[in-house]
């Protein structure tokens, strides 16, 4: 029985690269990699890439877990419902987590984590599905993290703050404790947050300010 994990990278950019080269270190090494946008790879790899939609389904098929390569900005929705595509076929999620990062033993973890060096997940922490903690990230003690979060890099999270699904934490920004930030906010990086963001807002500046609402966009057509 052939046990060998076949992997599917869904996104073929410079996350993509970043997390081939993580899984390599593991001794870990990629199947597929699918992204309709590119032409080519700027990696290398003994992946086999197709930018064709008529070839996902037996790439799929072939596969056995997966990762969703969909990093900044706006797409944390659409890298959990995008994964969520992926589960319903028979894909299982495949955590990325470098050995420089920093999870706490009473943390709890949802599936699909992409860890990078430095980040630290604290003492009783509660992070949701397809999250992101990018390098020298923190979240500290006692917070609860939706699906889809993306915590940019050196970006901390005080104690006890609440974050919802789908929201993004901009590079090195700072948010004090227990803050509630709602469902598919941005915080702009270097913004300081010392009360509360309203959900699909977006947040810059110290101390934070509204800027705008934010539109989640996301394509799920690949598997129509």
């Amino acid at each position: 029985m052939n046990d060998k994990k076949k992997i599917l990278f869904w996104g073929g950019k410079s996350k993509a690269k970043i997390l081939n080269n993580m899984l390599n270190r593991q001794g870990e090494e990629l199947s597929y990699i699918y992204d309709k946008f590119i032409n080519k790879l700027d990696f290398d790899t003994n992946a086999e890439f197709s930018n064709d939609k008529n070839n996902l389904l037996k790439i799929i098929s072939s596969s056995s877990h997966f990762v969703v390569c969909l990093g900044s900005g706006e797409y944390g929705k659409g890298r959990y419902l995008i994964s969520m595509e992926l589960i319903k076929r028979g894909l299982k999620p495949l955590p990325v987590i470098s050995e420089h990062s920093i999870i706490d033993s009473t943390a709890e973890v949802g599936w699909g984590l992409q860890a990078m060096p430095g980040s630290l997940l604290h003492s009783y922490s509660k992070l949701g599905n397809a999250c992101i903690l990018n390098s020298n990230s923190t979240i500290d003690h006692d917070c609860i993290v939706g699906n889809g979060v993306h915590i940019m890099g050196s970006a901390a999270i005080a104690g006890r703050v609440e974050i919802g699904d789908y929201v993004s934490i901009g590079t090195n920004a700072t948010v004090l404790p227990d803050i509630k930030i709602g469902d598919g906010a941005y915080v702009g990086a270097g913004a300081v947050v010392n009360k509360d963001v309203k959900k699909n807002t977006i947040v810059i500046g110290s101390p934070a300010k509204v800027l705008k609402e934010i539109k989640h966009e996301y394509d799920l057509s690949d598997f129509e």
